[in-house]
């Protein structure tokens, strides 16, 4: 029951995020002309840095730490650079941006939650 918990806990605060990502990506390409890789990584960027907080405290309800911080930099930098090449790899095939994004992060999803959950916040 606790796994289910979780499960639906970071699904209530990746929702929150991707929300901001697909809002803040239409803003940054569409209104300011940022270019969509620049984009991208901006506002994964900021958004993962919002998410350690959020998923340390609300979610996996733990301390924070310096190896926590470590892990997760290590997982930032993982994911980053990972989704940035999911959402070129979609770019490349013409899928507009904005359903680029959305992909990227439904495929990034499961294994977000399994690496928060066994690695960068047990």
């Amino acid at each position: 029951m606790r796994n289910l918990i979780q499960l639906i806990r970071y699904s209530a605060v990746s929702v929150g995020s991707y929300l901001f990502v697909f809002s803040m990506m239409y803003v940054l390409v569409d209104c300011f002309k940022v270019p969509k890789n620049a984009a991208f990584v901006t506002v994964y960027g900021v958004a993962y840095v919002a998410e350690y907080f959020i998923n340390l405290k609300y979610l996996f309800k733990t301390y924070h730490s310096w190896g926590a911080v470590a892990k997760y930099i290590g997982h930032l930098l993982f994911f980053i650079s990972f989704g940035s090449m999911v959402f070129q790899w979609m770019l490349g095939w013409h899928i507009h941006y904005l359903i680029a994004v959305l992909l990227t992060a439904a495929a990034l999803f499961p294994l977000r939650f399994l690496s928060y959950k066994f690695i960068v916040f047990k």
